[in-house]
Order: structure tokens, then C-alpha cells, then sequence
């Protein structure tokens, strides 16, 4: 009993719990034990923090303490949990291996997928079906929505293709472009679609990377990239015009992301600590969804909590970089060039990459 009720086996029970209560939310007859499921989650992350925090710095406990206390205002604004489950697990983390980590996530998820989608063709979720930007009909295939659908399959060939980074080969990448048009025939997820293949030729384009990578020009980019993905959505977004043909035909290509953005970029003022917003409005006969996950991040969470997910990418990457970790650096960049048309790159539910540089970890270089 002493050897199970130990730090790692109380993490992955907390989060192997917390996936559950995410990913099964649209089942029928089980929400009231998904939230039980997720406070006693919590319970346990915070008693490991307690823990944790008697091997730690004064200097490190008054960081933590005081970001924290800018998450927790932020929730309490926005009137939403998700960075604050995401910074509970960073506080959580430490002593957990990565490569340990990103297997429980694969085969949780694995199997909650499977689950959710049986639950579907039995009847036992809501039989979500939503029409695209071009009028075509999508399923969510048990999910709340058919690009979360997408999202947790993007996920869980991310997990897959970090793994066997060194195993991957022709028939691999095969198997994921089949899945790929599997999720487009399913759910029309075109942006999941296309990270998919993207994923699947990981292996030629880490070679190319392997030759720039430490070339200081191309780890300045990549270092940069978060604030470039968010200020060229920002300036996009709100200038957006739809008489110039450019601004046109890029939202028409992104099925009408960049007016809906550019209509919450009227709406809401961005804020030092968050605003409340809805993120999907209605206006006459059309619906407004927010998607781009950077204008969510500066609109819902603020300025403060925006920061400390650019830290988190920061210190993610140079983790990478030190480690010569070439998938995970290609990795974290389609993490974030999916924020731009989906708020889901600081989603703890499809992207555990993010707690890598928090954990502990073995694989140290794509050589290795």
C-alpha cells in the first residue's frame, strides 16, 4: 500500500481523472461524477504540491505564490478554470518523468476517444452535428464540438510521434495521413487535418531542422514565434476589412475566423487580469465564435496570465533547444501555429508538451 500511495502514482490518478472529466463532459448521466472526479483531482495535485514544496527554494515558493495568485484572479474574472488546472499541474509536476507522462497521456486518451465514440453510435451523447463556414454538415462524434474532436486525435499523434521520434517510418506516416482524411471525413477539422500530415513527414523535417538548429538566427525565431503568432493576429484581426481582397480571401480560407475575431476584438477590451466573455455570440441569424487562441488568451484571461503562457512556451523551447530535442521543438511550434485557429495551444486536455519544462525528463536529444 505505502509503495502505490506514492507522488507519481497520485499525479497520474489526479490526471487520468482530470482527462476523464474533460473529455467524457458530453456523455449522458455522468456530469455530476465527472466534477466529483475533478475536485478530488485537485485534492490530490494539491496535497503533492505540499509535498513538493519542502524540497523547494524561498526564492521559487514566492514565484509560484505569486503566480498563483494571478491565476487564481484571472479565474475568478473570466469565470473559467482552464489555466488554473493547467498551472495546478505545473506546480504538481515536478518529480514526474516526461517520457512516462506523454505514454499515460497516449493510452488515456486512446482509450477515452474510443469510449466517447462508442457512447456516440450507442446514443449516449448528444448527437452534435454543426454546419461549416461553407454550409457542409459536421459531426463532434461524441465531443462538444467537431473540432475537439479533431484536436484530441491531433493529440494523440502528437504523443505518438514524440515517443517513437526515432521509430518513425513510411508506413507510419502512412497510417497518420489516413487518419487524417478519416477526421475530415468525420468532423470537416481541416486545421487538425492538416497538423496531422504535417506530423507525419516529422521525420524528413526534423533532418532539415537538425542542420539549422543551432544556428542563432533560427533559435531566435523560434523563441520569437509565440509573439509573432500573437501580434500578427492581433493586427490582422483588427484591421481586418472585407473590401480588401487580401483580408478576404485569408478569412475566407480560415472559414470566417478573422471577422468573428475582429467582431470580440469590438466587444471586449483587453484587460490586465481578464474579462468574462462569451465565446460564442449571436447576431441576427449568424453565430460569432472566438477561436484564435491568442486574442482569447489577451480578451478572457489578460494581459498578466497571457505573459505566463508566453513564459511557459519560453521555457518549454529553451528546455528543447539545451536538450537538442528536435521533435519537441517542432512539435511546440505547430502547438502554437494551431493557436491561431483554435484556442486550444494552452489546453492541459490536448497538449501535455506544455508541462515539460516543469518535469523531469530522460530524453535528452534526437541522437540519443
Amino acid at each position: 500500500m505505502k509503495f502505490f500511495i506514492n507522488n507519481k502514482n497520485m499525479f497520474f490518478i489526479s490526471y487520468i481523472l482530470t482527462l476523464c472529466s474533460w473529455m467524457m463532459n458530453n456523455v449522458s448521466y455522468i456530469q455530476n461524477i465527472l466534477n466529483y472526479m475533478r475536485y478530488f483531482s485537485y485534492f490530490i495535485l494539491v496535497i503533492i504540491i505540499f509535498l513538493n514544496h519542502k524540497k523547494f527554494t524561498l526564492k521559487r515558493i514566492v514565484v509560484e505564490i505569486l503566480g498563483t495568485a494571478i491565476v487564481v484572479v484571472s479565474s475568478y474574472f473570466s469565470k473559467s478554470n482552464t489555466i488554473l488546472t493547467l498551472w495546478i499541474f505545473i506546480l504538481a509536476v515536478r518529480e514526474i518523468d516526461f517520457d512516462e507522462l506523454i505514454k499515460v497521456d497516449f493510452y488515456t486518451k486512446f482509450v477515452l476517444v474510443f469510449i466517447v465514440v462508442l457512447c456516440y453510435y450507442l446514443g449516449f451523447t448528444e448527437k452534435n452535428e454543426f454546419y461549416g463556414y461553407f454550409g457542409n454538415i459536421r459531426s463532434s462524434m461524441g465531443f462538444g464540438n467537431p473540432n475537439t474532436f479533431g484536436y484530441y486525435i491531433f493529440s494523440l499523434c502528437a504523443d505518438y510521434i514524440y515517443s517513437n521520434n526515432n521509430r518513425i517510418k513510411l508506413k507510419h506516416s502512412i497510417v497518420l495521413i489516413i487518419i487524417s482524411f478519416i477526421v475530415g471525413y468525420l468532423s470537416n477539422s481541416r486545421t487538425s487535418q492538416f497538423l496531422i500530415v504535417l506530423l507525419a513527414f516529422s521525420t524528413p523535417i526534423a533532418k532539415i531542422l537538425k542542420n539549422i538548429v543551432k544556428n542563432k538566427y533560427f533559435k531566435i525565431f523560434i523563441l520569437s514565434l509565440f509573439f509573432i503568432c500573437s501580434l500578427s493576429s492581433v493586427y490582422i484581426c483588427k484591421n481586418y476589412d472585407s473590401s480588401n481582397d487580401v483580408y478576404y480571401n485569408l478569412n475566407e480560407a480560415l472559414s470566417g475566423r478573422i471577422f468573428n475575431a475582429h467582431r470580440f476584438l469590438e466587444k471586449y477590451d483587453v484587460s490586465i487580469i481578464g474579462n468574462e466573455i462569451e465565446l460564442k455570440t449571436n447576431d441576427n441569424s449568424y453565430s460569432y465564435y472566438l477561436d484564435n487562441g491568442y486574442i482569447k488568451l489577451l480578451l478572457n484571461y489578460g494581459i498578466l496570465v497571457f505573459m505566463i503562457i508566453y513564459i511557459i512556451y519560453l521555457k518549454d523551447f529553451k528546455k528543447a533547444f539545451r536538450n537538442n530535442n528536435i521533435f519537441l521543438i517542432l512539435i511546440f511550434s505547430i502547438y502554437l501555429f494551431y493557436g491561431l485557429t483554435e484556442n486550444v495551444m494552452f489546453w492541459l486536455s490536448g497538449n501535455a508538451f506544455l508541462l515539460y519544462f516543469a518535469c523531469e525528463n530522460k530524453k535528452v536529444s534526437l541522437e540519443e
